[in-house]
């Protein structure tokens, strides 16, 4: 079975994480199809989004709760090695760098390494649970 998929992704699209990480998943529900593995159709619309209005910037509340603990570097680098040493493992790793609007991890900004370390283990879980 061939699928032939054409996209249109303006660069304001490529450059926002949120429509990128729409397309993957769109694109991660897109692997069933053509085998014997049941799927679910899934039809994705395109609703036209009002221009955001940058609202103006409330003044910091200092809060007595506990700030989330911050992910390092090292610990995305080592998901991300882990990750691109599985089979398939480098295409999923500059995909996940790619949704965070980066081409390699040097420019990814540190506060994305918290989405990058998520959408890491979520692969890893994916290819452990495929083993099982």
């Amino acid at each position: 079975m061939t699928i032939n998929l054409t996209l249109s992704i303006t660069d304001q699209e490529l450059n926002d994480p949120a429509a990128m990480a729409r397309l993957y998943k769109a694109l991660e529900d897109l692997k069933g199809i053509g085998t014997d593995e049941p799927y679910e159709e899934t039809i994705i619309e395109a609703e036209a989004e009002e221009p955001k209005v940058p609202k103006k910037p409330e003044p910091k509340k200092k809060s007595a709760e506990p700030k989330e603990p911050t992910v390092t570097e090292t610990e995305v680098r080592a998901a991300l090695g882990k990750l691109q040493r599985t089979d398939g493992g480098k295409a999923k790793v500059r995909t996940i760098l790619g949704i965070l609007g980066a081409k390699n991890f040097p420019e990814l900004s540190p506060d994305k390494y918290a989405e990058a370390l998520a959408l890491t283990v979520k692969e890893l879980k994916a290819i452990e649970e495929e083993d099982e």
